[in-house]
């Protein structure tokens, strides 16, 4: 319980960026999440088969703001607009909403201000309590990613994607059935939303967006590209995307009267106009400063923070078994979490308790400024130092047999693997790849004293080129573990032909 409310303190809390104070919000966004959640479980409650009627839209399970946000307004303009039947699904349980303090700021900005009750989340779905019992529904549409979970499609012979609106690495699926079909780069899945399918000038529909929709997908945008930073992940999509919102949005009358005016005019502004407005930085500012305050957080609440989770049949590996692999992104310094015989502990009960045979933990954050570090000139602002950008990773290969009993999570295929092959193979390939850079951590050396069981291996690394995020690494995995792997020549190299390569770092 003392958790709970740290939890919710943090995301609550006044802090010393929101200054400038938007205009008050309705209850038009939380009644139609509120009402669009109790129609749709009253129907697959009561009439199972009505679950066909609905179009289940779903961001990708690290149910961060991008991808909340996205959801929410994909459905809003799919029933609303459309007038066809369509509920944002969560990918989380009910539980973890209180690990994201920036989603829960966003959300009471938009109205949303009890959205444990107003949202719907994987744990008010009876059907996915039994993995035997089909998904109640057929057509699902996918925001910020592009591949759905298997899942949803188990014994769902009828399952189809009628959509997707994604930002990452293009899988290349469902493109006789997704329409509209988005999968193009930007600093955020909002963007998408806000250019191709929020109603606009150019694309009138006779239906208001709801201010508290537009600041929600503003929030989303601002909190995915520094607000909007220039160098920064924002791409043109982003900047346009931004300045549609605004002047639709509850942040517009903080903007400067002639900012709006341009705006509200449907001109796009010079520059870095957006970027420069103070209360637009004051709300990157409060957004960002929520998101990295993790104090509240314990081990295993940062491991599933931001969690993503794949299946991958590998064969080259006897008995080509499908792995299931799982991913962590920390935004914290190992050092400040992962207390000797703590941290491996935390993670193998976490792979237990997901059914992992893989696990990395990838920590992402920025030193604090020494007196070499460089100035960075800020306008409007006094000189000001930053950080060098580091990151780390952890990685943790689990022989299932190791669990005895209690294999539970685990695939019959999955319970036995060589995992010296597996391990062998997957550590070489990290370390020689030539953009992760890795090397062995200096100062953290995990099992030191033996804690973990025989079957568990565990390497942690300093990322020495601290550019490459999880957006790369995770397309790396999947060749090594997809791909077929060459073995080794007598003069140790492996054939350049047939090794995974990733192209893209971010």
């Amino acid at each position: 319980m003392a958790n709970t409310l740290r939890r919710l303190s943090v995301a609550f809390k006044l802090t010393k960026n929101a200054k400038s104070t938007p205009m008050d919000s309705t209850t038009a966004l939380a009644d139609f999440l509120q009402s669009t959640k109790k129609e749709y479980l009253k129907a697959i409650q009561e009439t199972p088969s009505r679950g066909s009627e609905w179009t289940v839209v779903m961001g990708n399970e690290a149910g961060d703001l991008d991808t909340m946000a996205s959801s929410i307004a994909y459905a809003w303009v799919e029933s609303e607009v459309h007038k066809r039947p369509t509920v944002p699904l969560i990918p989380l349980a009910r539980d973890d909403l209180d690990l994201r303090a920036e989603n829960l700021y966003a959300l009471k900005q938009a109205g949303v201000s009890k959205p444990r009750d107003q949202l719907l989340f994987l744990t008010d779905i009876p059907q996915l309590q039994d993995s035997a019992t089909p998904f109640p529904s057929q057509r699902f549409a996918l925001v910020d990613h592009n591949r759905i979970k298997d899942r949803y499609f188990a014994n769902n012979s009828e399952a189809r994607v009628v959509a997707v609106i994604d930002h990452r690495e293009d899988e290349g699926l469902y493109k006789e059935t997704a329409l509209p079909r988005i999968v193009q780069p930007c600093g955020s899945c909002c963007s998408h939303i806000t250019a191709a399918i929020l109603p606009s000038r150019d694309k009138p529909s006779g239906v208001n967006v709801p201010r508290e929709l537009a600041t929600l997908l503003l929030c989303g945008i601002m909190i995915d590209t520094g607000g909007l930073r220039p160098g920064g992940k924002a791409l043109q999509v982003d900047r346009d995307a931004a300045a549609t919102l605004i002047p639709l949005s509850t942040y517009a009358q903080t903007v400067t009267p002639s900012l709006l005016s341009t705006l509200s005019n449907g001109t796009k502004p010079n520059g870095n106009a957006v970027y420069d407005e103070k209360s637009m930085k004051d709300l990157a500012a409060t957004l960002s400063e929520k998101k990295t305050d993790l104090s509240h957080l314990g081990a295993r609440d940062l491991l599933r923070r931001d969690y993503k989770e794949y299946d991958y049949r590998v064969e080259w590996l006897p008995g080509a078994p499908t792995l299931r692999v799982g991913l962590s992104t920390i935004p914290v310094p190992l050092k400040n979490w992962a207390r000797q015989g703590t941290v491996e502990k935390e993670i193998l009960l976490w792979m237990k308790t997901r059914g992992l045979h893989v696990h990395g933990a990838i920590t992402s954050f920025k030193e604090k400024p020494s007196k070499k570090d460089k100035e960075v000139p800020a306008k409007g602002r006094e000189k000001e130092k930053k950080g060098k950008a580091r990151r780390e990773q952890v990685w943790m290969v689990v022989e299932p047999s190791i669990f005895e009993d209690d294999q539970g999570q685990y695939s019959a295929e999955g319970k036995n693997i060589d995992l010296d092959k597996l391990t062998e193979k997957l550590f070489h390939l990290l370390e020689k790849d030539e953009n992760l850079k890795l090397e062995k951590h200096t100062q953290l050396e995990l099992n030191k004293n033996g804690v973990l069981p025989k079957g568990v291996k565990v390497k942690v690394y300093h990322q020495t080129d601290p550019t490459p995020t999880r957006k790369y690494t995770a397309p790396l995995l999947k060749k090594i573990l997809t791909e077929s792997v060459p073995e080794e020549a007598p003069n140790g190299e492996a054939s350049q032909a047939n090794e995974p390569s990733v192209e893209a770092k971010v």
